[in-house]
């Protein structure tokens, strides 16, 4: 691919016998001798129609964190990075259940979202939660990688990264 004077190279071998397509799209140009700036958005799709959520869902690896711990974290032990954009697919009640066992699953529209979603490892009254208590995010706002509760286990959205680039996904 040419853009200009800027040329994109990329390994198709990969893609070829992965099944998947790649897409990419220039965001925004600066042309400032004697060097040039091109900022792309590069897509690795399962089919040729583009997905509505990037990254790509198939990117997602679901990590719980120990008690306390953010996302940022408990992606990073595994060598991941906390995707923010895939907490919409963790924040059900099937995939809360699949991955901790819950004895309640409360829905909070207010304090503490950014523990969400999680299980409840001891009684928390400020929150008045019991342990095995789940809570998932029931205004889908403000779920976020930083948040932690010294009483959670957070459920992660984690991806693979480029080494030195944390916004390109990599396979």
């Amino acid at each position: 691919w040419y853009f200009g004077d800027v040329c994109l190279f990329y390994h198709w071998g990969n893609v070829a016998q992965n099944g998947r397509y790649i897409r990419v799209d220039v965001l925004e140009q600066e042309n400032d001798p004697p060097k040039r700036l091109v900022i792309c958005s590069v897509g690795v799709y399962s089919d040729k129609a583009t997905p509505t959520l990037w990254p790509d869902p198939f990117l997602l690896e679901v990590k719980k964190s120990v008690e306390g711990q953010t996302c940022r974290d408990a992606c990073m032990d595994e060598q991941l990075v906390c995707e923010p954009q895939f907490f919409p697919l963790l924040n059900k009640e099937d995939i809360l259940k699949q991955h901790f066992p819950c004895q309640i699953i409360h829905f909070i529209e207010h304090n503490y979202l950014s523990y969400t979603p999680g299980f409840l490892t001891s009684d928390d009254s400020k929150l008045s939660l019991l342990k095995g208590d789940c809570v998932l995010n029931g205004s889908k706002e403000l779920i976020g990688c930083a948040g932690h509760h010294e009483n959670f286990l957070r459920l992660c959205p984690c991806r693979k990264y480029i080494k030195g680039q944390i916004a390109l996904p990599s396979l």
